[in-house]
């Protein structure tokens, strides 16, 4: 990829990097492969299509419930969700991305009762940096140059 440079600044590229697939709860067992999965996908993102289809291209059936960016579930949310589960049948799991685990890992009362209830699970999420060595080397000549202490050098 061509990037105009204005100025003399190094310029490096990243990219999600989808990694393991982690339970809400402990109890629940790992998952290894999603291929045959049925999974009620659920998230409040912005643009959920690209895990969508990452997970499709694992071999997953997506059945997807999408909420607003930033969104702040509610009770009568995740009883609609652990309704939309029974629906699909008890076989399915529920994925939602890293973001929303930890807002929905935080609820309480009947809320959480209901999560308990349910085989949550979500995707986590890594950094992906186009010619990392290079780029960690230029942090750390950064680093080292215009700190007056640094550990670096």
């Amino acid at each position: 990829m061509q990037v105009k440079k204005y100025t003399k600044a190094n310029v490096f590229f990243a990219s999600i990097q989808y990694t393991e697939i982690r339970p809400l709860h402990a109890q629940l067992s790992e998952i290894n492969t999603l291929n045959g999965k049925n999974i009620l996908l659920v998230t409040g993102i912005a643009n959920p299509t690209p895990l969508a289809e990452y997970l499709k291209q694992q071999g997953a059936s997506i059945h997807p419930l999408f909420y607003a960016d930033h969104y702040r579930f509610k009770t009568k949310d995740i009883q609609h969700i652990h309704a939309k589960w029974r629906e699909l049948g008890q076989d399915t799991i529920i994925m939602t991305t890293e973001k929303d685990a930890m807002r929905l890992g935080s609820m309480n009362g009947e809320a959480k009762a209901l999560l308990d209830q349910l085989p949550v699970y979500y995707q986590s999420i890594g950094l992906a940096i186009e010619n990392e060595e290079q780029f960690n080397l230029h942090i750390h000549e950064f680093i080292r140059t215009n700190q007056r202490d640094s550990s670096l050098s």
